[in-house]
């Protein structure tokens, strides 16, 4: 047969793709948490066969997104409100650590960072005024990860970054614990602020209130 102009296919190449869309689909809110997953039904519908499927969903398994029950299938995780207050807890300490960092750094680093943290806050208000609570939802994440970001710690980073993604697993709970707009504006700002002016116990003190205020709306909203 005539050599035909092929490149040769990654098979984890396609099983990471695979998984890339699945993620999507769990963290915009496709795929709601403990909905079951059907390896046969992707394969089908991608047009691929069953192996990078399977692949796939072990990897979205590994990182959290996902739960493999033995004879019963694969599910979209179900984050409880317990696994939320871990989660923020875990979120706290890093970001403490990563805003040690930040204060530390040069002037161009530090000054760098205020201002893409500040044009985040600024995004904020007028997306809640307008209702868009989901954008609201993720220019938060986004700002936290911004300030794990500039640590420049990559270790740091792919930790958090799992974090986020549990976080967002439950975006919809999330809506409902999310605090007034000014409470939120002022939060993040004097996390701002405090960076700004390289005041370290401010930031503790900031940190520490937002995400006091984040677990006790989750505590009231959850209360039986």
């Amino acid at each position: 047969m005539k050599n035909l102009n092929l490149q040769a296919i990654d098979y984890q190449s396609v099983s990471g793709t695979i998984a890339a869309q699945i993620r999507n689909n769990i963290l915009d809110g496709t795929l709601q948490p403990a909905q079951p997953l059907s390896e046969s039904e992707i394969a089908k519908q991608l047009g691929v066969s069953r192996g990078p499927v399977r692949e796939a969903l072990q990897r979205l398994v590994q990182e959290g997104l996902l739960v493999r029950i033995p004879n019963r299938g694969v599910f979209v995780t179900d984050i409880t409100p317990e696994d939320i207050a871990e989660i923020y807890e875990a979120r706290q300490t890093l970001e403490a650590r990563c805003g040690e960092k930040v204060l530390a750094a040069a002037d161009d680093v530090l000054d760098r960072t205020v201002r893409e943290l500040q044009a985040i806050v600024d995004e904020i208000g007028p997306a809640e005024r307008s209702g868009r609570w989901r954008e609201v939802v993720e220019l938060d994440l986004h700002f936290h990860s911004s300030l794990v970001a500039a640590s420049g710690n990559s270790r740091i980073q792919r930790a958090y970054s799992t974090l986020i993604a549990e976080s967002s697993l439950s975006i919809n709970r999330l809506e409902r614990w999310y605090p007034s707009e000014d409470s939120l504006l002022q939060e993040h700002q004097a996390i701002v602020d405090a960076l700004a002016s390289r005041d370290a116990a401010a930031f503790t003190r900031a940190l520490d209130l937002h995400y006091l205020q984040t677990l006790t709306e989750n505590a009231g909203h959850d209360r039986p």
